[in-house]
Formats: structure tokens, sequence, C-alpha cells
């Protein structure tokens, strides 16, 4: 790991800031962070949904760094008792960056992580995000009624945003009115009618929602479901002619809707608003440039192929570049509306569903496995939690 002097010579004010964040991007990482130890100021990366270290600061340094921060996400540089936070861009002719900034004072002094987004939102679609050509058609299918509702489901981090944002940037047409509620507005996308939460004055999902309802909207898009106020206006506004889009959170698709219900949600209203649920993680993929097929295993998905990386310069001998999607898609039948209505338990509704031929979130990774997407330790790992 390099110490400060080692990395190219540069200093701590603001051109060593915006070279730190785009060295980050062009590894690829989502993160930065600031970590103070006793000795010294750490900084490390997440790539690939995991932190590495990258390189120390000498400690002597470590206040002109933060304050440096501080300063170019606009917060208070005399503030250190209290959490803050701020956000920056860069623009370049090479980059357009958006970062958010979170400060947190802990006991060798202020941690700070910035968050890193790209502001090049028409880069992003539907095809970039991991689907089957499967369940593709069928998120395609549940996107594109006129009317309903459809929930991106999963842990934090496991990508429900950029789906979202994914979406939107398809279903964009000036015939449309599309009106998004975000805590935070991520990425900024033309002919989308972007709203921040803000709850200090108490401008909440909901209040926004309650107002959505007034704009004439088309689609709606719900950047979280928290609470039952929620939960009822979209179904409500599902119900009255309406695409509403959200996020929840849950790990299989079948308890999103028993979830809801369990909320409050009444289960007739639910059963002829829902369109679809698609549950995803996120899982590394293996380098394209040192990916080998490894030797049948019985252990493995019963002999089936399966590949690894060896590790060279490119992914930085880790054997894994980027990350793809893991998922899970329910397209709501009349059969399962007919169980939601009844509130027929998840159980019965899983059931369903897999006669009707949903996919498990292990069905996918075993598929991603046999396709030398992923390996068979990361797919493991990532849907061990449902096992």
């Amino acid at each position: 790991m390099k110490t400060l002097a080692n990395v190219d010579g540069q200093g701590t004010g603001k051109d060593f800031i915006q070279d730190l964040i785009i060295q980050a991007d062009n590894l690829g990482a989502s993160d930065v962070h600031f970590e103070p130890t006793k000795d010294e100021l750490l900084v490390r990366f997440r790539i690939d949904g995991l932190l590495r270290d990258i390189f120390t600061i000498p400690k002597k340094k470590e206040a002109s760094v933060i304050s440096c921060v501080k300063v170019m996400g606009q917060m208070d540089i005399t503030e250190k008792r209290l959490p803050q936070d701020g956000r920056l861009e860069i623009e370049s002719a090479e980059r357009s960056l958006k970062v958010r900034i979170s400060t947190l004072p802990q006991v060798f002094g202020e941690k700070i992580v910035m968050r890193l987004f790209s502001k090049n939102i028409d880069l992003l679609n539907l095809d970039s995000l991991g689907f089957s050509d499967e369940n593709k058609k069928k998120f395609e299918f549940m996107i594109s009624r006129p009317s309903g509702m459809v929930l991106v489901s999963g842990p934090t981090g496991s990508g429900k945003t950029t789906t979202l944002y994914a979406a939107m940037n398809k279903l964009k047409t000036p015939e449309k009115n599309i009106v998004s509620i975000e805590d935070p507005i991520e990425y900024i996308i033309e002919r989308i009618n972007q709203v921040q939460v803000n709850s200090a004055i108490d401008y909440s999902y909901a209040t926004i929602l309650r107002a959505i309802l007034r704009q004439d909207p088309d689609i709606i898009t719900v950047g979280e479901i928290r609470d039952l106020e929620t939960a009822s206006m979209a179904v409500r506004a599902a119900l009255t002619g309406h695409l509403v889009l959200s996020t929840f959170h849950a790990n299989k698709t079948t308890a999103c809707i028993t979830r809801l219900i369990d909320m409050g949600v009444l289960p007739f209203m639910l059963a002829s608003s829902m369109n679809g649920v698609l549950v995803q993680k996120l899982a590394r993929k293996i380098c394209p440039m040192c990916i080998v097929e490894l030797p049948p295993s019985k252990n493995v998905l019963q002999g089936h192929r399966h590949f690894a990386g060896k590790g060279c310069k490119l992914c930085h001998q880790t054997g894994y570049k980027g990350r793809t999607s893991i998922q899970e898609l329910l397209v709501v039948s009349g059969e399962m509306r007919d169980l939601i209505q009844k509130n027929a338990g998840g159980t019965a509704m899983f059931q369903l569903a897999r006669k009707e031929g949903l996919k498990t979130l292990q069905d996918d990774a075993a598929f991603k496995v046999t396709e030398g997407i992923t390996t068979y330790e990361e797919a493991v790992n990532v849907t061990f939690d449902i096992l």
C-alpha cells in the first residue's frame, strides 16, 4: 500500500481530490473512503462491491485533506462534532461525475465517504444490467403496460435504483409525463420531472405523491416504499390508470406481496394493481481477460461447466471485473391475483409461481455460473441467505 508521497507527487488540495476521484472512477469504484486511524488517514475504494486499501496519507496532512473535501462539498469546515452531507461535480473533457459526500465523526477524526455517480445516464439501459433474455422480455412487458405497479426489490446496494433509472430511460417519450420522487436524486434525466424528498420540512414520499396525482402523470416512480401511507397511495395510483414503479426490501418476489399485506395494504387492492415484482442482487463478473474453464466437479452444479478468473493486470489479480444482476422475476398472472386477493400466504403463492415457470435467484445464479458470467463461489455467496 502506498503513502501520499508516492502518489504522483500530488498534494492535499483541490487538484489532488479531483485526481483521486478520477482515479477511482477509472478503476470502476463506486465509493471513496477516507478513514482516520490512530497513525494515518487510510484511503479505500469500493470496487465491485468490496473495499480495497489504496494508500495512506500521513496524519499531519489529514486535517488539510478533510477540510479540502468539505470545502469542495460546500460543508461547514468548523463543524467536526456532527455528521454532514455535501455534493460536488467534476466536469472535464473526459469526465462528467457527480459526487455525494458524507462525513461521520469517529474516535480518530472525521471519516468521509464519497459516492460516485456518472452523469451520462443515457448510457444506462436494460441491456447493461445483466437480464437474461427471458427476464428482460418479462420485465419490459411489466413496465410497458399502461397502468399497474412494478416493484424492484433487494437489499441495500443491490442496484434497485439503477434498474428504476434504466426503466425510466426506456419509457420516456414526448407523449408521456413521467414524475419521479427520489431521496436523493442521483442522476438527472431529460424529460423526467424529478422531485427531491425533504424530510426537514415534511416533504415526504406520501406528501409528494399526493401532489403528483394532481399533475396529470402517466408514469410515477416512487424511490422507496417505506410505510403504509406511501404503499396505499402507490396502489391507489396504480388502480386509477397510472404506471407506478418503486423499490422495496425483500429477498423473494412473493415475499414482497405478503409483506405489503402485512403492512396493511388491502389484499383485493393489491391483487388488482400488481403487474409484477423483480428481486435482484449483485454478483461479481469473471474478468474477461483471464477467464479459464475449471475441471468438472461433482460438488459444483452436479458437474456442469464452471469458470474462474486466474487474475491479471486488468482485474488487479482478483479474477473479477465488474458486476451483474442475479434476478428473480414474477409476472402476476390471473391465478396469482386470486391468491393475493384471498391472502393465501407466501407458500401457496410461491408454489403457483414455480408452477408457472418462475426462475428463482438460485436458478439465475446457476445459469450465470454455467455461462461463465460469474463463479460458483460468488453465486453461493450472493444467494446464501435465501437458501
